[in-house]
């Protein structure tokens, strides 16, 4: 029997039976070192769990998943100013601390604490001041 850890995910097959069929292509077990360098990571790349994302020098990071509700990430700020830019609609709760946003169209900057919420739609860009270190949950429609 031969096993593979790849991430969180787990393969075992044995390796004197193992055909793998990836588009029109036909591969066996003497392909094996070929079908883990070439395809692998092709297959596995849409099955990821979670993502991790830094921004902003490593002062904004946060992890990404999706879930049956949709995609989400969970993150952490430093204390800082960050400008960011949408590409679908986004729900920010702020889970911990305080951000000050100040969002689309408007001029003055609105704080948020723990348990509160904004919404910013898609393709527009917005300001944040983390106040001491924050942490969000940011939900994507």
């Amino acid at each position: 029997m031969f096993l593979c850890f790849l991430s969180v995910k787990v393969f075992s097959f044995k390796y004197s039976k193992l055909n793998f069929i990836h588009g029109n292509t036909k591969f066996s077990s003497n392909d094996l070192q070929i079908v883990f360098e070439l395809y692998l990571p092709d297959i596995l790349k849409n099955d990821i769990m979670i993502s991790v994302n830094e921004y902003f020098d490593a002062r904004v990071k946060s992890l990404g998943y999706t879930t049956t509700t949709g995609k989400s990430t969970v993150g952490v700020m430093e204390e800082g100013e960050y400008e960011f830019g949408t590409s679908t609609h986004e729900t920010m709760i702020v889970i911990e601390g305080e951000l000050i946003a100040q969002l689309p169209g408007e001029t003055e900057w609105k704080s948020f604490k723990a348990g509160t919420s904004f919404e910013v739609a898609a393709n527009v860009v917005f300001k944040v001041k983390s106040v001491g270190q924050s942490s969000y949950l940011c939900r994507y429609k």
